[in-house]
């Protein structure tokens, strides 16, 4: 991990989309990486168009920067928003936990944490995945989606909760194709069809067929084809003894962000106690 005298993360992969490229497909624009050709099927005219809207998004939200600025939320948002990188799959692709049944949005709009924040936040943690932790273009990502808590019904699929999930989705589903290897969905509320519903529309059908429900009473049998059990939290079936939000990926992810606080001169803000 290198850094110019300005703070800016510099080498290979700052655009954080690996290495394998191809050059020449949008004159005036970085090299496009390959898997934005597989994710539109092979049609070179509807990944270029995909490939400039991205960088434009990018430019727009200065994410070739994203990792030199201070976030002195950080800590504040992962108490209040339970996901996090964890260890590999049985194919070595790191596994990610989101839990969004716990995901409290009163508390963080409480705590002076915007929307805009929180996708700020996501922006952040997927940016450092794909340059420092997954660096490499066939890196990619299985997912564990833990439902546990998550009400879903007509009201709450109108809500801040469902409204973040469902723009965080669309945001990776165009932005950084064809990262995911598996996605898994857990405690999967009995109203899943309105919860599936309401995201099937942003989700290609290429990351859809990637999805599996499993049953709580399968939960531990599935799980272990997919991740080893010394990865796998006692939770879910492993015997992993690293909790989550641990992990040495996490480790690396915060000790990046106290960098960045103190070479800007920034503070941590700070996380309310714990209730006893």
């Amino acid at each position: 991990m290198e850094s110019n005298g300005d703070g800016n993360i510099c080498g290979p992969n700052t655009l954080g989309l690996g290495g394998d490229f191809m050059p020449e497909v949008v004159p005036g624009l970085p090299p496009m990486p390959r898997r934005f050709l597989i994710a539109e099927e092979g049609d070179a005219k509807k990944a270029a168009a995909r490939w400039v809207t991205t960088v434009e998004w990018r430019q727009s939200q200065d994410m070739d920067n994203v990792l030199s600025q201070p976030h002195p939320q950080f800590d504040l948002i992962k108490h209040f928003y339970k996901f996090c990188f964890h260890l590999p799959d049985c194919n070595g692709h790191m596994v990610y936990y989101e839990m969004p049944g716990q995901m409290n949005m009163a508390a963080l709009k409480d705590y002076g944490v915007e929307r805009e924040d929180l996708r700020r936040h996501y922006c952040y943690c997927m940016e450092f995945l794909w340059r420092f932790l997954q660096p490499r273009e066939v890196d990619k990502l299985t997912i564990v989606f833990d439902c546990e808590g998550l009400k879903v019904n007509y009201q709450e699929l109108r809500g801040e909760t469902f409204s973040f999930l469902k723009s965080t989705v669309s945001m990776l589903s165009a932005h950084y194709p064809n990262r995911s290897f598996k996605i898994v969905i857990l405690n999967a509320p009995s109203a899943l069809n309105l919860f599936y519903g309401a995201l099937k529309s942003i989700i290609p059908q290429r990351t859809r067929d990637k999805i599996s429900v499993i049953p709580p009473s399968q939960m531990a049998t599935e799980l272990l084809q997919i991740i080893p059990p010394e990865n796998l939290p006692p939770q879910y079936g492993g015997t992993c003894t690293i909790p989550l939000g641990q992990s040495p990926a996490e480790v690396s992810l915060r000790a990046h962000v106290m960098t960045e606080l103190q070479r800007t001169n920034s503070d941590m803000l700070p996380v309310p106690p714990v209730a006893v």
